[in-house]
């Protein structure tokens, strides 16, 4: 979400690149990618439309959480997994999602609040 407010558009790259990252030191999954990019897109789409934080908060969650845990129910089974996997990994994506919005959230109005976020912004 962090990403979303301050880099726009380019926030799906880095979720793709980041979870690559993850991917290629051991820590990810492919589950990494529907959940990170969809939580990308969509706060920063929810937030260039409101300019809003609880609204790149929302899309964060809603992207992640929701459509990006839906978005791995074909990499389940492509992968081989059975389809109960998915009731054990969505309820993680919106835990995970919901969490870290809440924190990105909090940094993000105390930037605002001391007026550093729009400087950070130009």
């Amino acid at each position: 979400m962090i990403g979303a407010v301050l880099t726009g558009p380019w926030v799906v790259l880095q979720a793709f690149v980041s979870s690559t990252i993850r991917i290629l030191m051991g820590t990810g999954t492919p589950f990494a990618y529907p959940g990170s990019m969809m939580g990308a897109l969509l706060a920063w789409l929810m937030y260039r439309q409101f300019k809003k934080l609880h609204f790149a908060a929302i899309g964060e969650v809603a992207g992640t959480g929701l459509i990006g845990a839906l978005m791995t129910y074909p990499l389940i089974l492509v992968l081989g997994l059975k389809g109960d996997f998915f009731f054990v990994l969505a309820p993680a994506f919106i835990v995970s999602s919901l969490l870290g919005a809440v924190l990105s959230w909090f940094i993000l109005m105390q930037l605002e609040k001391r007026n550093v976020l729009h400087k950070m912004q130009d």
